[in-house]
């Protein structure tokens, strides 16, 4: 199925958009190492085309008459505004809507690089799949800025049941780092919550996740069959735990790192 996109070009986000799996070179280099290890490719794993997207870091810039929110163009800083993107899922275009509405009604400055000035730098959001509510980081220069107390009481309004909770994270640095160290949770609940392969995840903001979680759901129960009986699975980089979790029936323990 082809997917319409009103952003490309110039947006790079989906550098294999509409391209069939099969054909992409990546399958041919797993396909040769294959071969070299005297193995086969069983499964091809691929998922929902649209809408999978529910984690998203998005850049804020323009003015707060006109703010854009979205991506950087390839090799630039020059940001697409993606209002529509058909890979998000539909409630992280609504919060986008919702930010630039409020920034808008409370001028709300977006951040300028090279003077570095401005408030809001990047937003956050996360989705979570059982109740479609989103767990949205605003990224700002200045945690103590007056105008964030009513910026964030009218975004939790306007969002409404919309909102799993809302998040300030200051970012004071020059270069490219998007999250900065010091989080402050303004409402809502401090972990978001997925039900992923039969374990319960718990999210902080801070932690990394699939974007396409439906997908690695998917590629994780397809594992769990070669994971021998009462064997200990030790998962480095392991992030919340998702993938050992997940393989926990089959094995006698597990040990992150």
């Amino acid at each position: 199925m082809k997917i319409l996109c009103s952003h490309r070009p110039p947006c790079p986000g989906c550098p294999e958009f509409n391209r069939p799996a099969r054909e992409l070179p990546q399958h041919e280099i797993l396909e040769a190492l294959s071969r070299r290890q005297g193995a086969q490719m069983t499964a091809i794993l691929t998922g929902n085309p649209a809408e999978y997207r529910i984690r998203a870091k998005l850049a804020v810039r323009g003015r707060f008459q006109n703010p854009k929110i979205g991506i950087f163009q390839k090799g630039s800083h020059r940001i697409v505004d993606m209002p529509h993107c058909p890979i998000h899922h539909p409630a992280i275009n609504q919060t986008v809507v919702h930010v630039k509405s409020a920034m808008r009604s409370h001028q709300i400055a977006p951040y300028v690089e090279k003077p570095r000035l401005g408030l809001l730098r990047y937003l956050q959001v996360v989705v979570e799949r059982a109740t479609k509510k989103v767990q949205l980081v605003l990224v700002v220069t200045d945690l103590a800025d007056p105008h964030l107390t009513a910026f964030c009481a009218a975004l939790v309004r306007s969002m409404g049941d919309l909102l799993h909770s809302l998040w300030l994270n200051q970012n004071t640095s020059p270069g490219n780092s998007i999250l900065g160290r010091e989080f402050r949770l303004v409402c809502g609940e401090p972990y978001l919550e997925e039900n992923f392969a039969d374990r319960v995840l718990h999210y902080h903001p801070a932690a990394f996740g699939q974007a396409n979680l439906d997908l690695a759901e998917e590629m994780v129960r397809w594992l769990e069959r070669f994971v021998p009986q009462h064997k200990r699975i030790l998962e480095f980089h392991c992030g919340v735990g998702a993938i050992g979790l997940g393989l926990l029936a089959n094995s006698a323990s597990f040990a992150a790192n």
